[in-house]
């Protein structure tokens, strides 16, 4: 091989991108409960990333985007690199809604492509979309608790305006799935209607990692509990909502 020049990455690393609320919770705790057992089917889950035992690899989002909650005393890119490096398995996967912000920032998905290409990854992205009409008030009641926004009508009115939602630091949430895509245009993407899939979604989401044959059942049974909103406030939320955007093409 002339000098210089890299080997073509014959090994694929998936990247899971969420969005908030399509199930990527249950995702992350099932892959990292499970990490033996993917390990068998020829998936590596790093540990590079992870802020707690069973979390997504949020840490490696928040470095690459300059998230301010990004934690120097754990793992980062550079681990992450490593450890795919040591493996002999031909797949590997990290999972963060998180990395969405990579739409935004296409400098930090460089840095993230070149550190698997180094250790011999391809990246394939997988993002889980949902319907605006459900979308927007779900994501609304999470990004209030984190202290992203300050009032649902300046939400909807953003929204409706650029189609899209910009928080106080700087995380961009997407609502037109076409728009996300097109920020990652020349990427490998894999996009999924969280719609079709809900009632299975983490055996949807095997699938696309190509670990669909696990030999045991799949849905993961933890209670989010702390996720959840009461019906009738969510339905509330939904309605004022569709009234707030009404006509727009989102």
């Amino acid at each position: 091989m002339p000098s210089g020049e890299t080997e073509t990455p014959t090994r694929t690393l998936f990247v899971h991108l969420g969005f908030h609320k399509t199930g990527t919770t249950s995702i992350q705790v099932f892959v990292r409960r499970n990490t033996k057992l993917l390990a068998r089917q020829g998936v590596l889950v790093p540990s590079a990333g992870t802020v707690f035992g069973v979390s997504g690899h949020h840490n490696i989002a928040w470095q690459l985007c300059g998230d301010s909650r990004y934690r120097a005393d754990l793992a980062g890119l550079d681990e992450l690199e490593a450890e795919l490096s040591s493996s002999t398995l031909p797949t590997a996967v990290i999972t963060s809604e998180d990395f969405t912000n990579l739409a935004a920032h296409p400098e930090a998905r460089e840095r993230l492509e070149g550190a698997a290409a180094r250790a011999g990854y391809a990246v394939r992205y997988i993002v889980f979309h949902r319907s605006a009409r459900d979308y927007v008030p779900s994501l609304y009641l999470v990004i209030r608790k984190l202290g992203y926004t300050s009032g649902y009508l300046p939400y909807l009115l953003q929204i409706r305006r650029t189609h899209r939602f910009r928080s106080r630091n700087g995380h961009v949430f997407y609502f037109n799935v076409e728009d996300f895509a097109e920020a990652f245009a020349g990427a490998a993407l894999e996009i999924v209607s969280y719609d079709a899939v809900k009632s299975d979604v983490i055996g949807r989401f095997l699938q696309s990692i190509g670990a669909q044959t696990l030999g045991q059942r799949v849905r993961d049974k933890t209670d989010y509990t702390y996720n959840r909103t009461p019906a009738i406030r969510l339905a509330l939320y939904r309605l004022v909502g569709q009234l707030a955007l009404a006509g727009a093409e989102i």
